[in-house]
């Protein structure tokens, strides 16, 4: 899903550097300004390159920002293969998860920013392709991870595993947001008291306080 070319075979063969500074510039653009409005000049000004090599590597804008979602899935690709290989239980896996959804965003503030925007309606027509390539692989992990944990016994068989993985996912995905977006960050701070401010660990430590509570057989 995530090989599926959308750039010609010019771009291959030019050197990986080059590649990079295209792609690079691509999300910066796309992160400001989003798809609609990102100017393909812009980039291939800022990648150093002329607009007729643009268009001689990507057929259509479209294509340039399916190619950036290819590589950002890649990176989202490797990080969940390490949440599933993390040692422990469904505990000290989503503990994983949400320290890869903190260390994704600061790791990568364009990409999540561009994240944020795949959400907006204003991107609708890519929706079913988007979530096939984007999402698919964050349900798979979820599947597997509470699979795992109702064969231990660590969570009831009569669990809706597929609502758990769902409550857990907009958590997550939360938190990521929350570093993209000044909504998220002050939504947060709604609930909590006014001189009060969660850092990152106490976030942590209390959504698996909860999720603890709420689902651990072994919790007496």
């Amino acid at each position: 899903m995530l090989d599926k070319k959308r750039h010609t075979l010019t771009f291959d063969r030019i050197a990986e550097e080059k590649q990079q500074a295209v792609i690079d510039a691509a999300v910066k653009e796309f992160a400001a300004n989003g798809f609609k409005a990102a100017n393909i000049n812009t980039i291939a000004e800022q990648a150093g390159i002329s607009v007729g090599s643009m268009y001689s590597y990507f057929p259509s804008k479209e294509a340039l920002f399916l190619t950036v979602i290819d590589r950002g899935g890649r990176i989202l690709q490797k990080a969940l293969k390490e949440v599933v290989e993390y040692p422990g239980d469904i505990f000290d896996k989503y503990e994983q998860m949400l320290r890869v959804s903190i260390s994704y965003a600061k790791a990568y503030p364009f990409m999540n920013q561009i994240y944020l925007e795949l959400s907006t309606e204003g991107l609708s027509h890519l929706a079913a392709e988007l979530t096939m390539k984007v999402e698919k692989m964050t349900v798979t992990t979820y599947e597997t991870l509470l699979a795992e944990a109702e064969a231990s016994g660590v969570i009831k068989s009569s669990t809706h595993r597929q609502v758990l993985a769902f409550c857990l996912d907009n958590i997550a995905m939360m938190i990521q947001f929350s570093h993209a977006s000044n909504y998220y960050k002050e939504r947060m701070q709604l609930f909590l008291p006014d001189d009060k401010v969660l850092d990152e660990q106490e976030m942590i430590d209390a959504l698996l306080q909860i999720l603890r509570f709420g689902i651990d057989t072994r919790t007496p």
